[in-house]
């Protein structure tokens, strides 16, 4: 079914002449088995191919630079801190220095995959934000991302959500950043991703009133439902068993919006959504 609606998303792509990227997200997509068959497979006909990974299955050997390179054509390392942050927070020792040791590795291929890295902005990794950039461009990354974790209040991890004054400081540490890697990596989000996150930080929620829901993204679980995004599943989700022509993808847009006009979801009462507000957005 994978291979199915990848396909069709292949044919979207070419008959409306408009580039589409499959991107797994998890969990960690390399613990399904058939992840890079499928992937280079819909490559070959294609479509872009792209995986968010923590690393640990890639940086092990478990795969080969020339697997990865068939199926992929861009892959994110997520790291959740520097080092020995990284490393206690993944529960794997020396996975920080593995991980970009491969990206180095893929790097100084003569075909490589697009590669970038998620930051995982915490009150442990904060302070480590301009040596992890330093980090990773040494070892050949195109672009970097950032994100908090979205967390309610009681949550058992909940201690590692950044505070206003925290980001107050990111946001000077992230300008620097950018001034001195200008040209070298892309350090992404937009100056509205960075007032969503101190609005998060804040405890205020921030109602987005039309989203333009399945226009640029489209999300897909685990049981084959088709929704704006990852929150919204439940009430929006729609069977990609259905979706079995060209047509049918133009139509969902159309589909998501009336069904919004009918129930807001719960999530979009505060929507953690980091796509809405520009988190890859090129800087201006």
């Amino acid at each position: 079914e994978v291979l199915r609606f990848g396909k069709l998303l292949a044919g979207w792509s070419k008959t409306r002449q408009s580039p589409v990227l499959l991107s797994c997200l998890g969990g960690e997509p390399f613990a399904w088995p058939y992840l890079l068959d499928v992937l280079t497979d819909l490559k070959v006909n294609g479509l872009g191919t792209s995986v968010t990974t923590n690393g640990r299955l890639l940086s092990a050997g478990r795969y080969s630079l020339d697997e990865i390179c068939a199926g992929l054509s861009e892959i994110t390392i997520s790291i959740d801190g520097h080092g020995a942050v990284h490393d206690n927070s993944r529960g794997e020792t020396d996975l920080y220095r593995r991980v970009t040791a491969y990206l180095r590795e893929l790097s100084i291929r003569p075909i490589s995959p697009y590669l970038r890295v998620n930051i995982l902005l915490t009150t442990a990794s904060l302070p480590s934000f301009a040596r992890i950039v330093q980090d990773c461009i040494e070892v050949g990354v195109s672009e970097i991302s950032f994100n908090t974790l979205w967390l309610p209040p009681d949550h058992p991890l909940s201690h590692l959500k950044p505070r206003l004054e925290d980001f107050v400081r990111f946001e000077e540490v992230l300008g620097d950043v950018r001034r001195r890697f200008a040209g070298v990596c892309a350090i992404l989000g937009s100056t509205r991703y960075m007032s969503r996150l101190v609005e998060y930080c804040s405890g205020h929620p921030v109602f987005v009133p039309d989203c333009h829901p399945g226009q640029r993204t489209l999300f897909i679980d685990t049981a084959g439902r088709a929704a704006p995004c990852a929150y919204t599943t439940a009430e929006y989700g729609i069977d990609i068993a259905s979706i079995t022509q060209v047509d049918d993808l133009d139509r969902i847009p159309a589909i998501f919006q009336q069904m919004r006009l009918e129930t807001i979801a719960s999530a979009c009462q505060d929507c953690p959504e980091t796509n809405v507000f520009g988190k890859f957005d090129v800087p201006i």
